[in-house]
C-alpha cells in the first residue's frame, strides 16, 4: 500500500494542480500583451530616433524659410501654416501683421479729402472758371516770347510807385508777374518842364487806369519781375503806322481821317490822347457838340474815342511833330431842330456861377443859358421847369436866355 501511494505521488508530480492552472492560463494570455508592450517600446524607440531626424531635416528648411523671410516676408505666413517652426531670431523684426496688409488696400480716412475730386467753379453763364497757375511760369514764358520777338503788348496801369527821391514808375501785373516801367521809359516830353519829381508824380498819377502799349526789356524769373518800356512801343507805332507810307508813296495817316485814340489823361478843361504812339491835347471846346462844363464828367481815363485829325505837321524826315485832333468833329452832330428866336421849355439839369444848363424834353442837348442874359431875378435850381428862347447858334452849339420859371421842383420832405 505504501508502495502504491509512493508510485501515485511520483506520477502526479508533473501534473499541475487546479489552482496553478489559471495562473498558467493567465500567463499564457498575458504573454502576447507583454510582447506587445515589449514591442511598443521598440516602436517608440524607432520613432524616438526618428524625431531628431525629422527635426534635423526640418532645420535646414527653417533656415531656408528664414532666408526667404529676409527676401520675401509674405512667404513666412505659408511656412507657419504648414506647421514648420519658422520663429525668426531675436535680432530680426517680426513680420508685419496681417491687419496692416489688409488695411493697406483700404482707403485712409485722413487721406479722403486729398483723394476727393476738386470742386468745379462755374460763372454766371455756366462756363468753367480756370484757376490761374500758382507758379507763374506760363506768364513768364509769354513775356519772354514777346521780348524775343520784339512784340508790342497792351496793359492797364494799376499803380504808381515811388522810392524816396527817385522818379515814379508805372506798375501793372501780367498774371503773377510784376511789370515795371520807369518814368524815363514812359515817353513823356520832358522839354515842357515835366522832369521834376513833383510834376512827374502828378503826371504819372493822372494816368492810373490808362491803356498803354509796352515792350518787354528784361525778366527776372525768380523774383517774378519784368522791366518794360512804353517809349519803345510808341516809337514802333509811329514808324509802322503814323509815319509809314502806302503803296502809292503817300502817308497812311493824313488830315481829315477819323482814327481811334486812347484817353490817357483827363482834367477839367483838357484831355490828352494817344494816336498811334503820338500824344496831343484836346481843349474843352473840341470835346462834344453839347455843352460841357467839366470834361471829367463826360470822359474817363482808359476809354477809347473816335477823333478826327484836323492838322498834321511833319518834319524833313517825314515824322509827325505836331497833331491837332477833335472829338467833337468825329461825333455825329445832334439834330436839335432849334431855331434862333424860337421859344421852348425845359428843365434845368445843372448850373454854375456863370450859366444854367437846360435840357429840352426829347432832345439830347443841353442849352447853355448865361446868368447875365436871364430875364428873371428869381432863384432857380436843378429840376425847375423854365421857359427860354434861343439867342443864337455858334459852331452848332445853341445858347439861350431864360425868360421865367414855370414850376419849381418840390423840396424833399424830411
Amino acid at each position: 500500500m505504501t508502495d502504491y501511494l509512493e508510485n501515485l505521488e511520483q506520477q502526479t508530480e508533473g501534473i499541475p494542480t487546479p489552482e496553478e492552472t489559471p495562473m498558467v492560463e493567465q500567463a499564457g494570455e498575458e504573454a502576447p500583451i507583454e510582447q506587445e508592450k515589449e514591442e511598443a517600446p521598440a516602436v517608440e524607440q524607432e520613432g524616438a530616433p526618428g524625431e531628431p531626424e525629422e527635426k534635423a531635416k526640418r532645420r535646414p528648411r527653417r533656415k531656408k524659410a528664414e532666408v526667404v523671410e529676409e527676401e520675401a516676408p509674405a512667404e513666412s505666413a505659408t511656412t507657419e501654416s504648414e506647421g514648420v517652426d519658422t520663429m525668426p531670431p531675436e535680432e530680426e523684426a517680426p513680420p508685419p501683421p496681417e491687419t496692416d496688409q489688409e488695411g493697406a488696400n483700404e482707403p485712409d480716412e485722413t487721406e479722403a479729402p486729398r483723394r476727393s475730386r476738386r470742386a468745379v467753379t462755374l460763372d454766371s453763364y455756366g462756363n468753367i472758371i480756370r484757376e490761374p497757375s500758382d507758379s507763374g511760369l506760363r506768364d513768364i514764358s509769354v513775356l519772354t516770347a514777346a521780348r524775343n520777338a520784339r512784340r508790342i503788348l497792351t496793359a492797364t496801369i494799376d499803380a504808381i510807385e515811388t522810392d524816396g527821391d527817385a522818379m515814379p514808375r508805372a506798375v501793372f501785373y501780367v498774371g503773377r508777374v510784376k511789370v515795371v516801367i520807369p518814368f524815363a521809359q514812359m515817353g513823356f516830353d520832358l522839354d515842357r518842364g515835366e522832369g521834376s519829381q513833383r510834376e512827374a508824380r502828378l503826371l504819372m498819377g493822372s494816368m492810373l487806369g490808362a491803356r498803354i502799349d509796352y515792350m518787354v526789356r528784361g525778366i527776372d524769373a525768380e523774383a517774378r519781375i519784368a522791366a518794360a518800356s512804353r517809349r519803345d512801343a510808341m516809337l514802333v507805332r509811329q514808324a509802322s503806322i503814323l509815319n509809314a507810307r502806302g503803296t502809292n508813296r503817300k502817308y497812311r495817316i493824313n488830315e481829315g481821317m477819323r482814327v481811334t485814340a486812347r484817353i490817357v489823361h483827363v482834367s477839367r478843361f483838357t484831355v490828352r490822347v494817344e494816336v498811334y504812339g503820338f500824344e496831343t491835347f484836346v481843349p474843352i471846346n473840341r470835346i462834344s457838340n453839347l455843352w460841357v462844363s467839366d470834361v471829367r464828367e463826360v470822359i474817363q481815363v482808359g476809354e477809347e474815342r473816335l477823333v478826327e485829325i484836323l492838322s498834321l505837321v511833319r518834319g524833313e524826315d517825314g515824322r509827325v511833330t505836331k497833331m491837332e485832333v477833335s472829338l467833337r468833329a468825329a461825333e455825329e452832330a445832334p439834330r436839335l431842330q432849334l431855331r434862333e428866336g424860337n421859344t421852348y421849355i425845359g428843365h434845368i439839369i445843372n448850373f454854375s456861377e456863370k450859366a444854367y444848363y437846360v435840357r429840352v424834353s426829347g432832345m439830347p442837348a443841353e442849352i447853355r443859358c448865361p446868368v447875365r442874359s436871364s430875364h428873371t431875378m428869381e432863384a432857380m435850381g436843378i429840376g425847375d421847369l423854365v421857359k427860354f428862347y434861343i439867342r443864337g447858334v455858334h459852331d452848332g452849339v445853341p445858347t439861350g436866355a431864360i425868360l421865367k420859371v414855370l414850376k419849381k421842383k418840390a423840396a424833399p420832405e424830411f
